[in-house]
């Protein structure tokens, strides 16, 4: 089996999405499961390069059997709104571009917080055909609006219809925690579709 996944964040990033994640690829791997991951160069918090990366368009890296593909992104610290937002599109964009250029997956997982990465996992299960998995780790546009890095309704309202087409566009999700599956089912997705 090929596993695709989509992931803003992975190690030498140490924070809690870089850190699940490795945790299930390490463990696919050692079951005998064929798994890439698309991600972007190490920079978070700050918006700087890790010492040894570089933001090439393309490269790839191994790390614990896991095919790592880092892709170049427009680099943010995790502050402010606009700058993260490009750095969330330019994500999207780039696992997009680097999803086709890969052997065809079995099935691509595609986790949060960061939304945009979500909608990377819909495009490119749509263009390549294959089962698509989204994995919950916050509840977008909800975070952003508590936090108050976005104020606009007309925003919010486009980013939660989005949200709506991305859980009805998922084959499968998985919630990290009984309060985001209650979230979901009163957002009208069905319990069958949730893990």
């Amino acid at each position: 089996m090929k596993v695709l996944i989509l992931t803003h964040y992975f190690p030498p990033e140490g924070n809690a999405p870089a850190s699940r994640t490795h945790e299930h690829a390490k463990r696919w791997v050692a079951r005998g499961i064929d798994v890439t991951v698309i991600t972007g160069n190490p920079n978070v918090p700050h918006g700087h390069l890790y010492p040894g990366y570089r933001n090439w368009p393309r490269k790839v890296d191994y790390i614990d059997g896991i095919r790592v593909v880092r892709m170049w992104t427009y680099l943010a610290a995790n502050a402010g709104s606009i700058r993260r937002t490009l750095n969330y599109l330019s994500f999207m964009l780039a696992a997009v571009l680097g999803g086709l250029n890969l052997p065809r997956p079995d099935v691509i997982v595609a986790t949060s917080p960061q939304f945009f990465c979500g909608w990377a996992g819909v495009i490119l299960s749509r263009l390549r055909q294959v089962r698509f998995v989204l994995e919950i780790r916050d509840i977008w546009p909800d975070s952003i609006a508590a936090v108050g890095a976005i104020r606009q309704s007309l925003v919010l309202q486009f980013l939660s219809l989005l949200e709506q087409r991305m859980y009805q566009a998922a084959d499968q999700i998985v919630t990290v925690g009984e309060g985001y599956r209650a979230t979901l089912l009163e957002r009208g997705v069905t319990d069958k579709k949730m893990t």
